[in-house]
């Protein structure tokens, strides 16, 4: 087994695997390590060095591509959506507005006056009386 393929099989135990200039730090939970695995990567440390640095490169360059499509789908400074996320999330936004429009109506016919989304949102004023209705 190579030191490459015996760091990424540490790292899906729960091992954290770095390159700290030329030592080779790995942090893994108690018998994760064996003998037999560290003497591999001990005679092979120049490949589990490498490995360990382009494990960070590869990192980096994910962690940046996360950060470019965060701001990509990120509201317009105004408030806007931008129009990708609107797009994704048109159809949710719609159902939504159509079961805002269905409570408004059967609230409406319940308390038998029309019932605006305002109302909704802040209540009722004090002087009106509260209706309870099985919705």
């Amino acid at each position: 087994m190579s030191a490459g393929a015996i760091l990424a099989g540490l790292e899906a135990l729960g091992a954290t695997v770095r390159a700290d200039g030329d030592r080779l730090v790995v942090e893994a939970p108690p018998g994760v390590l064996t003998p037999d695995k560290l003497a591999v990567l001990q005679a092979d440390k120049a490949d589990a060095l490498t490995w360990a640095r382009d494990r960070l490169g590869r990192f980096q360059a994910d962690y940046d591509a996360a950060i470019r499509r965060w701001y990509a789908a990120e509201t317009y400074f105004d408030g806007s959506v931008s129009p990708e996320e609107r797009a994704r999330h048109a159809p949710a936004v719609d159902g939504l507005s159509e079961r805002i429009g269905y409570l408004t109506e059967k609230i409406a016919s319940t308390l038998g006056r029309p019932m605006t989304p305002d109302k909704l949102l802040h209540g009722f004023a004090e002087n009106e009386k509260e209706v309870s209705c099985g919705v």
